[in-house]
């Protein structure tokens, strides 16, 4: 707890205040977490996204690109689904901080945490449904330049 938190709570509240004041402070650090990971992934991903118009060039059959599309679909779900298992970690330390403040919170919290688990889910779901679509889209060109540019060298 840092010194601001330890002077705002010594003697200044009632204990209720205080344990509330407490469990907010854990709160905090937690949606903190959250966010810099959802921020950290996002930016993961789209490096890995802005890499394939690159890697699908390189690309020297239709094969090769599917195998391509194939390995950048894996790691994709691979990556939504350990990140929405560390950030469903991160909502069970909330869980755990929030319980031991509350239990009458108890099913709210559990309520919560499935909501949020539920959205982000949802959120992959739709990143990947995106990410799907434009990556078809680069191949179709990819492979339209390519057939136009073997039709020009032959």
């Amino acid at each position: 707890m840092s010194k601001t938190h330890q002077a705002r709570d010594e003697g200044k509240y009632s204990p209720e205040i205080s344990e509330a004041l407490k469990a907010n402070d854990a709160i905090v650090d937690v949606l903190f977490d959250w966010h810099r990971e959802v921020i950290n992934f996002y930016g993961h991903r789209f490096k890995q996204y802005a890499e394939l118009p690159a890697r699908i060039s390189n690309c020297q059959s239709p094969r090769s690109l599917h195998e391509l599309q194939s390995q950048f679909f894996d790691t994709m779900f691979s990556d939504y689904r350990d990140k929405a298992t560390e950030l469903f970690g991160l909502t069970q330390q909330l869980t755990g901080q929030t319980l031991q403040q509350d239990d009458r919170h108890y099913e709210k919290t559990i309520l919560k945490a499935q909501d949020d688990a539920k959205k982000l889910l949802r959120q992959a779901k739709e990143n990947a449904e995106r990410i799907i679509q434009d990556a078809e889209a680069v191949a179709e060109r990819v492979l339209k330049d390519a057939s136009r540019n073997k039709g020009k060298v032959a």
